[in-house]
């Protein structure tokens, strides 16, 4: 995620309560939430020994940064709804926990990719791993990987107990965590999905075609919300039409990504801060799956968008080389339509390669824009945006709440690139 959104700020946000003597909601009231939390931990730590203390620091140090896109967004709904007083604590101790909640996916995610640096700084993998090679050679990959995996649950579970503490109504308490299973199972499920269509992509480049059931995705129904199919009614939101620009196998293969980072990264970025946030607000059942339905296609849409910004993205504005997915050989939606184009002889032989230096990461841009595959992207990310605006219009949302959400999808549609 590399985007702030537009309706919320460090010392403010858009969304003014409807209350006007209601103290309003920050994102610096997360913060100062968030390192009260890491502080106790800390000092627990200290109890066990130094190491447990070096851990629990390297958390602390990944938790640091970021742009609070999940806190925003629940605290936005929740004022924007009108939310009470007596949730105003709720508020941020949930929007706490979802940071967490995000850290912990992170550190993970990054055990899984093998990837050491987060933010542009060593994460706790990295830390231990310098560590441990430093007390004794070779020792340093299974310390770093005790820290990841120790790390990530620690921040799980204390995401959890968090959101276990607010003090709520027993019925909505039951709720929230009921939200929060479902999101953490849904992103796990998503994470799964992501690792298998790698692996096997990398088996099936040869002949550029991917196996659908393989990928653990039903060729049957490819726009259908996989969310939906596990966990909610059908959905009254459409689906983006398919993109006649490409061949059916690639549209095919893009609608299984998107599946993919509905539940990987949609689902606990967008679709649950949103309803957590209507949740403690008061909302009713219509006025949450509206917004349910809107964060999806808004996630996807964002992620979309950080796929093409990876590849032909303006690395002075985002602080990421735009060779680094091309290198690394990563399933972006790009790649995902482009195996199943005539330029995948050619573009295969530059994907995956360490060594890939300007002048072919160059070519490889120009193929993918050739074979259409931007362009499929760009106009499915659209798709996805204009499919969440739409979603806004129920008559059942206030026009506050619309005005809020609308600033949200703003920021995606004019993201840097």
């Amino acid at each position: 995620m590399s985007a702030r959104p537009a309706s919320t700020t460090d010392n403010r946000h858009v969304a003014e309560p409807t209350r006007p003597h209601a103290a309003p909601i920050t994102l610096a009231d997360v913060d100062e939430r968030l390192q009260q939390g890491l502080d106790a931990s800390l000092r627990q730590a200290a109890q066990v020994d130094d190491r447990f203390v070096q851990l629990w620091q390297a958390l602390r140090s990944g938790i640091g940064g970021g742009k609070r896109v999940r806190p925003a967004l629940l605290i936005d709904t929740f004022t924007a709804l009108g939310g009470p007083e007596k949730h105003r604590e709720a508020c941020i101790e949930a929007a706490a926990a979802l940071e967490m909640l995000h850290a912990a996916f992170l550190l993970h995610d990054d055990l899984i990719d093998g990837d050491l640096l987060r933010r542009g700084r060593p994460n706790a993998i990295a830390e231990f791993s310098a560590r441990g090679n430093a007390h004794s050679a070779g020792a340093g990959s299974s310390w770093g990987l005790a820290a990841g995996t120790l790390g990530g649950d620690l921040l799980l579970s204390s995401a959890i107990r968090r959101l276990a503490g607010v003090r709520v109504e027993d019925r909505l308490r039951d709720q929230l965590l009921d939200e929060f299973d479902e999101t953490i199972h849904l992103s796990a499920a998503g994470e799964l999905a992501d690792v298998t269509q790698s692996l096997i992509s990398d088996a099936s480049q040869s002949t550029g075609r991917l196996s659908a059931a393989d990928a653990g995705v039903s060729p049957l129904e490819p726009t259908r919300s996989t969310v939906q199919q596990t966990a909610r009614p059908q959905s009254r939101s459409t689906v983006p039409a398919q993109t006649s620009s490409v061949p059916p196998l690639a549209d095919e293969a893009l609608c299984q990504i998107e599946q993919t980072l509905e539940l990987k990264t949609a689902r606990y970025s967008f679709v649950a801060p949103v309803r957590i946030g209507a949740m403690l607000a008061g909302a009713d059942a219509r006025q949450i799956s509206n917004l349910s339905d809107m964060a999806r296609h808004a996630g996807i849409a964002f992620q979309l968008t950080d796929d093409l910004i990876g590849v032909f993205g303006d690395a002075d504005v985002t602080g990421k080389s735009t060779k680094v997915d091309l290198q690394r050989g990563t399933r972006t939606a790009l790649i995902a339509v482009a195996q199943h184009t005539a330029v995948w002889a050619e573009l295969e032989t530059m994907i995956g390669d360490p060594t890939l230096d300007d002048a072919r990461a160059a070519r490889a841009r120009d193929l993918l824009n050739a074979c259409g595959a931007r362009a499929a992207v760009e106009l499915r990310a659209r798709d996805h945006l204009r499919l969440s605006r739409s979603l806004l219009e129920d008559e059942s949302l206030p026009p506050r709440l619309r005005d809020c959400m609308q600033a949200h999808l703003d920021a995606i549609a004019g993201r840097q690139r």
